[in-house]
C-alpha cells in the first residue's frame, strides 16, 4: 500500500514537472535530434526519445522514404513517425490515430514541425473493413486525473490488464487500407502499422493495395494481445507470403520458424519489402 502511494506521488510530481516544462517553453516545443533527424516535440516528451530510439525502424525509414513517397501511418500515437515520414518525403502522409488524448498531441507535433501541408490526420482506426466499431481506451489508475493519463495499448482488441488499468469504450470510424486507397485514388508507397493487436485484420484489408502498389513498411506485432499467439503469427506469416512480402528483422530476412518463435515475446517490430519488382 505504501509503495503504491509513493509511486502515485512520484508519477503526479513527474507529470507536474513535465507540464511546467511545457509552459516554460511556451508550448512551442523543444528541439531534439534522434536517428539523424531534428524535430520538435512538446516539453513533456523530451526524455522519451533517445538518439537510438527504435534505431532499425528509423534507419529503414531513411532508406525507403525518398522525396515523393506517399505514406500511411496506422496507429500514429503522438506523431513521431508521421513527422519523420513527412520530412523525408515532403509528400502526402496519412496519419490514423483514434485515441483522443494522443490525437491532441499528434496535431500539436505536426503543427510545431510545420508539416500541416503534407500530413492529413484522421481520427479513425484502420481495420479489415470500413465502418464503425468499438475502440478500447486503457488508462493507468496510477497517472492521476489531470488529463495526462498514461495510455496502455489502446486498441480495437479488448485486452484485460487487471485492476491497474481502467477500461473505457468509445465508438470510432474504421477504414480498410484498400477502401481508403481506392476512394482517394492513392498509390501507397510505405505503410507503418502499430495497432496494438489489430495487425492481422489490417493486413487482411490491404491485399489489393499491397499487390498493386508493392509498398515497403514496418509492422509492430503485439503478441500479448493475441488469444492464440502461435496461430495468429502463422496467419500473419501466411498473409505476408500471399502478398509476396519479405519480412526483415535487423536487416536480415526472417524464416517462418524465426517468425513463429517471436510468439515468446510481448512485442516485436519487423520491416517488410516486396518480393516482386
Amino acid at each position: 500500500m505504501i509503495f503504491q502511494q509513493v509511486k502515485r506521488i512520484y508519477i503526479q510530481f513527474r507529470i507536474f514537472c513535465l507540464l511546467l516544462l511545457d509552459w516554460l517553453t511556451r508550448k512551442k516545443g523543444i528541439s531534439i535530434t534522434f536517428n539523424g533527424l531534428k524535430l520538435k516535440i512538446p516539453g513533456r516528451y523530451y526524455r522519451y526519445f533517445t538518439e537510438g530510439y527504435e534505431k532499425h525502424n528509423f534507419l529503414f525509414l531513411k532508406e525507403k522514404i525518398k522525396p515523393g513517397v506517399i505514406c500511411i501511418d496506422i496507429g500514429a500515437h503522438i506523431g513521431i513517425y508521421t513527422v519523420y515520414m513527412a520530412k523525408l518525403s515532403n509528400a502526402p502522409v496519412f496519419s490514423f490515430e483514434p485515441t483522443p488524448s494522443s490525437l491532441k498531441t499528434l496535431k500539436k507535433i505536426v503543427a510545431i514541425n510545420h508539416c500541416e501541408d503534407t500530413v492529413t490526420i484522421l481520427p479513425a482506426a484502420v481495420a479489415e473493413r470500413t465502418g464503425k466499431t468499438s475502440f478500447y481506451l486503457n488508462n493507468s489508475v496510477l497517472s492521476g486525473s489531470d488529463g495526462t493519463r498514461v495510455a496502455e495499448a489502446n486498441s480495437l482488441v479488448y485486452v484485460d490488464f487487471g485492476k491497474t488499468i481502467n477500461k473505457e469504450k468509445i465508438e470510432v470510424d474504421t477504414f480498410s487500407i484498400d477502401d481508403f486507397a481506392e476512394t482517394n485514388n492513392l498509390k501507397i508507397d510505405f505503410i507503418k502499422i502499430d495497432a496494438e493487436g489489430s495487425e492481422l485484420d489490417i493486413l487482411k484489408g490491404a491485399g489489393k493495395t499491397i499487390l498493386k502498389d508493392r509498398p515497403s513498411g514496418i509492422i509492430s506485432v503485439h503478441c500479448f494481445a493475441f488469444t492464440d499467439k502461435e496461430q495468429t503469427l502463422a496467419d500473419i506469416w501466411q498473409i505476408l507470403s500471399d502478398y509476396k512480402l519479405i519480412p526483415l528483422f535487423e536487416k536480415e530476412e526472417m524464416t517462418r520458424l524465426q517468425f513463429l518463435s517471436m510468439s515468446k515475446t510481448d512485442i516485436f517490430d519487423f520491416q517488410f519489402i516486396s518480393r516482386l519488382t
